[in-house]
């Protein structure tokens, strides 16, 4: 359990940066208001992070593999200002 975390940057950590293993169990952090995973090449699917209810910025740019099914569910995260 995370109660305090609100900013995580995991960009750039390794050539390719993450998959969509490596996001599974971020929408456990029910307090997590910006999430940055710029350049994970290897991403498709995000649409677990729609259960991150506090989640305000999400920073994907540079994830060329993501696939509309694989955001289609961040439009039900009605606190995200800021998406790219």
């Amino acid at each position: 359990n995370y109660p305090a975390l609100r900013i995580l940057k995991l960009d750039k950590l390794w050539m390719g940066g993450w998959t969509n293993e490596g996001v599974l169990g971020l929408e456990l952090i029910h307090t997590l208001a910006e999430l940055d995973l710029s350049l994970s090449m290897k991403l498709t699917d995000v649409k677990n992070l729609s259960a991150c209810k506090a989640l305000k910025k999400l920073h994907l740019g540079g994830c060329s593999n993501l696939m509309d099914e694989g955001i289609r569910g961040l439009g039900l995260v009605s606190t995200l200002e800021e998406l790219d």
